[in-house]
């Protein structure tokens, strides 16, 4: 068989067939490891959370999906009914922690609402639970997201902020 002997010619210590063995196992080790990274990542988001965007569904309130129908007529109006929601749900989840004031809650509404970017955990848990007695903004179109690092894994409070 003339490929049997392509395969067996000598290139530097090994074989054609073992720099192909040694190519296929980096790549099939790659693709597990890439795999094993995506499921953890998926796995911390969900649990973290909840799935790492704007609910779809907030319960009793007035706004279901986008905010269409919010009861608030203005993002403006919406913040200053969210924030101290936020500031009070941060302080019932984190006691003892005094950095969770009314300016932290405005930079974690503001970080979502009117620049579309990832909070940490805790805004991400305190703005949760704010959405679920307000409902959505009016018009609201960026997911709610936890910052994480290029592993897929949440990153540490001081560094989303």
């Amino acid at each position: 068989m003339a490929s049997d002997a392509g395969l067996k010619k000598k290139v530097g210590p090994l074989s054609v067939g073992g720099w192909v063995a040694v190519a296929g196992g980096g790549v099939a080790i790659l693709y597990y490891l890439r795999s094993r990274a995506a499921a953890k990542a998926a796995t911390a988001a969900t649990g973290l959370t909840g799935g790492g965007t704007i609910p779809t569904s907030t319960g009793n309130a007035t706004t279901i999906g986008n905010g269409t129908g919010s009861q608030y007529s203005s993002t403006a109006d919406y913040l200053a009914a969210i924030v101290p929601l936020i500031e009070a749900a941060a302080k019932q989840q984190n006691p003892g922690k005094n950095q969770l004031n009314t300016a932290w809650a405005y930079t974690q509404a503001t970080r979502w609402l009117m620049n579309g970017q990832c909070v940490g955990a805790r805004g991400y848990r305190a703005i949760g639970s704010a959405i679920q007695q307000t409902g959505l903004p009016p018009g609201a179109s960026s997911p709610l997201a936890i910052c994480t690092n290029s592993a897929g894994q949440p990153v540490p409070e001081s560094k989303a902020n």
